[in-house]
C-alpha cells in the first residue's frame, strides 16, 4: 500500500507532485502515528513497468564493450560459490537467433558466439 497528503481535493490529484510512501503491512500502526487515510494499492497507480515494457532496458550481455565483463564478473561469481544454480526456472529464447536455452552457463557461452 501506498500512502498520500493531498494539499486539495485527492481527486483532483494527478499524484505526481507530492511524496508517496510505501507502507508496508502495518496499516493500523502508520495510521495511529500519522492519521493518513488515504491508502492505495501500489500496483493501482504505479504502472506495470515489465509487462508494458515501459523501460526497455538493453541486454548488455549482448554487448561488444560490456559482454565479456559481464561473462568475467559472472564466472567470479561461480567460482566464488556465490552462484550455485544456474537453472532457469523457464526456458529463454538467445535474442539474437531465437536457440531455447536452459541454463546460464549454456547462454552465456552461446551470447558469445554472436558477438
Amino acid at each position: 500500500l501506498d500512502c498520500e497528503e493531498h494539499s486539495d481535493s485527492a481527486g483532483d490529484c494527478d499524484h505526481t507532485d507530492h511524496p508517496r510512501v510505501h507502507i508496508g503491512i502495518d496499516i493500523a500502526g502508520h495510521y495511529s502515528r500519522t492519521g493518513h487515510v488515504t491508502l492505495q494499492p501500489i500496483r493501482e497507480f504505479v504502472l506495470p513497468i515489465k509487462q508494458n515494457k515501459l523501460l526497455p532496458v538493453s541486454n548488455i550481455s549482448y554487448s561488444k564493450i560490456w559482454g565479456p565483463r559481464t561473462r568475467r564478473g559472472w564466472k567470479k561469481l561461480v567460482i566464488a560459490g556465490e552462484i550455485t544454480n544456474d537453472r532457469y526456472g523457464k526456458s529463454r529464447n538467445c535474442l539474437e537467433c531465437g536457440e531455447v536455452i536452459n541454463n546460464a552457463m549454456d547462454m552465456f557461452s552461446h551470447v558469445k558466439s554472436h558477438i
